[in-house]
């Protein structure tokens, strides 16, 4: 019986450890891909200002 929980016992350990693990790999997953997304979106920017200024423009002469 004592073996068994000592068992048990490390077997939560080890199930703790490698869940932290994954919490901070699923973290760092997540604000990497919030970063790109970012980096993407402000890369877009010029393009999306441009765009909308050209039709702004157009909107104007007719």
């Amino acid at each position: 019986m004592q073996r068994q929980r000592m068992y048990i016992r490390r077997k939560l350990k080890v199930l703790r450890k490698t869940w932290i693990q994954h919490g901070i790999v699923t973290g760092i997953s997540f604000t990497d891909s919030v970063f790109v997304l970012f980096i993407s979106y402000v890369a877009s920017l010029p393009m999306i200002q441009w765009w909308v200024k050209e039709d702004f423009s157009y909107q104007a002469e007719k």
